[in-house]
């Protein structure tokens, strides 16, 4: 009959554990002497990439400043709205690192490398993943929310504005065949006209991939730009 005994080894160091993960992985036990670290202390995330036109700094604001230049208020405003969506993803995920950063990681045990590589992959995946749906989680209300409040656009894009002498009327503005008032994501591409001094309209601005709207962040969801990277579209 084989006899079982227990051998407890004070401070081992990391080879010496991991020879004996080797040799008695059902058996060893390794307790810590700190049962908590920081994630910060083992995970690093230091390679967040964000969209080129916000690392730029440069793209979005040059373009807002032209666009109102040429009376393009619309789209300036898209632009500017763009902007401040980069700013507040930057925000939303310096915050989520700060507060990623101080959470601890619990055990008792000692970890095999493998275990402990597993376990960092997950709670990194559950970062990503709980970051991007809390900022969408809060878009979507406050979309929700203006929309269901039936609020005026500030550039009444989403109703016509009609005073009469004693009563103001408005109507839902409608695009192609969808009306404002029933769905806030209505859009169709965006153009604009001049008018000559003869009652003329002519094109000013025709941008491949870019829409205009019931609100001004619908629009700019719904948008693509893909017009700024192509070089022959943009001389057009």
């Amino acid at each position: 009959m084989t006899q079982k005994y227990t051998v407890t080894i004070n401070d081992p160091t990391l080879d010496m554990y991991k020879n004996l993960s080797e040799k008695y992985a059902t058996t060893l036990t390794c307790p810590c002497s700190k049962i908590s670290i920081d994630y910060n202390d083992f995970i690093w995330i230091n390679s967040i990439r964000f969209h080129q036109a916000c690392t730029s700094g440069v793209i979005v604001p040059i373009m807002t400043d032209y666009l109102f230049k040429n009376n393009e208020i619309l789209l300036g405003t898209q632009f500017k709205l763009f902007g401040e969506f980069c700013r507040l993803a930057k925000q939303t995920i310096d915050d989520e690192l700060v507060l990623f950063n101080s959470t601890k990681f619990i055990t008792s045990n000692t970890l095999s490398e493998v275990m402990l590589n597993i376990q960092a992959q997950s709670i990194i995946n559950f970062f990503l993943d709980t970051t991007t749906s809390t900022f969408a989680r809060s878009l979507n209300l406050i979309r929700s929310m203006t929309h269901g409040s039936q609020l005026l656009s500030g550039l009444f894009t989403n109703y016509i504005v009609s005073p009469w002498t004693t009563m103001t009327f408005t109507f839902s503005t409608d695009y192609g065949n969808c009306h404002c008032n029933l769905d806030a994501t209505c859009s169709e591409v965006y153009d604009s006209f001049t008018r000559t001094d003869d009652n003329q309209y002519i094109p000013t601005i025709y941008l491949l991939g870019t829409v205009k709207g019931c609100f001004v962040v619908e629009a700019l969801l719904a948008s693509t730009f893909e017009c700024f990277y192509d070089q022959t579209c943009l001389q057009t």
